[in-house]
């Protein structure tokens, strides 16, 4: 019911893969599948902003563009991980209740 797709905002390439992902998240899942898209490692990008290789409004337009919920988040700091999964698992009880 329910999917993340994260990437590493200081590596392009693991960007570079989402589309992929997304679509074979689509094919594979139940048609209401709740899909959020997660930038990850964002406290090495607070501290030095030169390490940012994938700007967050390029992932934002990707997320709209596939209509996913959007997040950016460090696992290292804990930075909105559980406003993740908090997001994931309201998205899906109402996707439920509806």
């Amino acid at each position: 019911m329910g999917a993340l797709v994260v990437y590493d905002v200081t590596k392009e390439k693991t960007f570079d893969s989402v589309q992929r992902w997304i679509e074979e998240l689509k094919y594979h899942a139940e048609p209401e599948i709740v899909i959020i898209l997660v930038g990850n490692k964002v406290d090495l990008v607070e501290n030095n902003p030169s390490l940012r290789k994938v700007p967050k409004e390029v992932a934002e337009r990707l997320a709209r563009e596939n209509s996913l919920l959007f997040e950016e988040t460090s696992a290292y700091t804990s930075t909105n991980v559980n406003d993740v999964f908090e997001t994931l698992l309201k998205s899906i009880i109402f996707f439920l209740a509806n």
